[in-house]
C-alpha cells in the first residue's frame, strides 16, 4: 500500500507544477512583451531641436568675386619692320592721345615717295597731251585711256607709300600710362615685336559673374560695392554692361562695372575683388538656417515636425546669406522646422522636441 502511495504523490506534484506553468507563465510572458514594446517605443523616439518658420525682412545683398581690368589697354607693337630711329617712351609716365611714342627708319620710303611724286607730274603732263591729240582724232581712245591709267596708278602708289610711312610712327591711341619698355634705340623690330604696354587706369572696369537666376533683377546703372585685399576702403562702381546670355557651363552671366580710380593709392588692373551687389529688399521672406537644408539627388529638402513625426518636404531655395537660406516654395510661415540630427533622421521617425526656437 505504501508502495503505491509514493508514485501517486510524485504524479500529483508533477501535475501541480504543470498546472502552475500554464497559469503563471503566460501572464509573465505578456507582461514581458508589454515591457519590451514600451522600451522599444521609447528608444525609437528621436530627441531633436526645431524652429518655427517666420516671415522676415531679407536685405537682398548678392556676393561674388571679380577682377579689375584697365578701362583701355594695348600692347604697343609696330606694323612694319625697320630700325628704331626715334624712341620717345619714358617708362611709367602718362601720355596723351596722339603723342608720338616711336619712330622707325623711313628714309627709303620717303625717297620712293619723292620718286612717285615726280612720276605723277610727268604722267599728268603726258595725259594732258594725249587728251589734246584725242580731241583732233590724232590718237585712239585706248591710247588716251592708257595714259590716264598711268596717272591713277601712280597716285595709288603715292597713297600706299604715305600709308606705309605713317606706319613707321607709333602714336598713343588714347590717354594712359606707359609701362615697361622692351626695346632700345637702334633695335631692328618686326611686326608684333613688343615695345611697351599702355593702360588707361584713371577709370577701371570690374568684371564679375552672378548666378543666372538673377538675370531679371539686375540692370545697367545698379550700384556695386567691392573691396580689394590690402586696401581698407570700400569702393563703389556702377554696372555699365551685362552679357546677354547665361554661360551654359557655369549657369552664370557676366557683368561689367566702371568706377573712378581717383583715390590714393590707386588700384591696379589685375587685382582680385570681393563684390557685393545690393538688390531690392524683401519684407516677407521665409528664411531658414543653412544647416536645415538637406541636399538630395533632385534638389533640396527639409524636415518638418508634424503630429510627433518627421516629415521630409522638397523645397525650392532662393537667396543665401551667411547663416540663412530663403525658401521660395515647399514650406509656409508657422511650420515647425527640424534643425538638428538631420543626418540620422528618416521620414516617419517619431520625434521628441527638446527645444523650439
Amino acid at each position: 500500500m505504501s508502495k503505491l502511495r509514493t508514485p501517486l504523490i510524485i504524479l500529483l506534484i508533477i501535475g501541480t507544477l504543470i498546472l502552475l506553468k500554464f497559469l503563471l507563465f503566460p501572464a509573465a510572458k505578456k507582461e514581458s512583451g508589454n515591457t519590451l514594446g514600451a522600451a522599444k517605443s521609447k528608444i525609437s523616439e528621436i530627441r531633436l531641436s526645431a524652429t518655427i518658420i517666420k516671415l522676415q525682412k531679407l536685405d537682398n545683398t548678392l556676393s561674388s568675386t571679380g577682377s579689375l581690368i584697365a578701362n583701355e589697354e594695348v600692347q604697343v607693337q609696330p606694323e612694319v619692320s625697320g630700325k628704331i630711329t626715334g624712341l620717345y617712351i619714358k617708362e611709367g609716365t602718362p601720355v596723351l592721345k596722339g603723342q608720338l611714342l616711336l619712330k622707325i627708319n623711313d628714309q627709303d620710303l620717303i625717297a620712293n615717295l619723292t620718286k612717285l611724286q615726280s612720276n605723277l607730274s610727268l604722267a599728268n603732263q603726258n595725259a594732258l597731251r594725249q587728251k589734246k591729240l584725242l580731241a583732233i582724232h590724232a590718237i585712239s581712245q585706248q591710247e588716251y585711256d592708257t595714259a590716264q591709267n598711268v596717272v591713277e596708278s601712280t597716285r595709288a602708289d603715292i597713297e600706299f607709300t604715305k600709308a606705309t610711312i605713317l606706319k613707321t610712327r607709333l602714336y598713343a591711341p588714347f590717354n594712359g600710362r606707359i609701362g615697361l619698355r622692351y626695346v632700345s634705340m637702334g633695335t631692328y623690330i618686326n611686326p608684333g615685336t613688343k615695345i611697351a604696354s599702355l593702360a588707361q587706369i584713371d577709370h577701371l572696369k570690374l568684371d564679375f559673374s552672378v548666378p543666372g537666376q538673377y538675370a531679371g533683377v539686375i540692370h545697367t546703372g545698379d550700384q556695386v560695392f567691392f573691396t580689394v585685399q590690402g586696401f581698407t576702403h570700400k569702393y563703389e562702381a556702377q554696372i555699365t554692361a551685362i552679357e546677354p546670355k547665361i554661360d551654359m557651363a557655369t549657369r552664370t552671366f557676366h557683368l561689367r562695372a566702371l568706377f573712378k580710380n581717383n583715390k590714393e593709392p590707386a588700384l591696379l588692373p589685375g587685382a582680385f575683388a570681393d563684390v557685393q551687389l545690393v538688390l531690392k529688399a524683401t519684407n516677407n521672406a521665409l528664411l531658414v538656417p543653412t544647416q536645415a537644408i538637406v541636399p538630395v539627388l533632385k534638389g533640396q529638402t527639409v524636415f518638418l515636425y508634424k503630429s510627433g513625426k518627421a516629415l521630409q518636404v522638397p523645397v525650392e531655395i532662393g537667396i543665401r546669406t551667411d547663416a540663412q537660406i530663403q525658401i521660395t516654395a515647399g514650406v509656409h510661415a508657422g511650420d515647425t522646422l527640424i534643425t538638428t540630427g538631420l543626418l540620422s533622421t528618416r521620414p516617419g521617425d517619431a520625434v521628441l522636441l527638446d527645444k523650439i526656437n
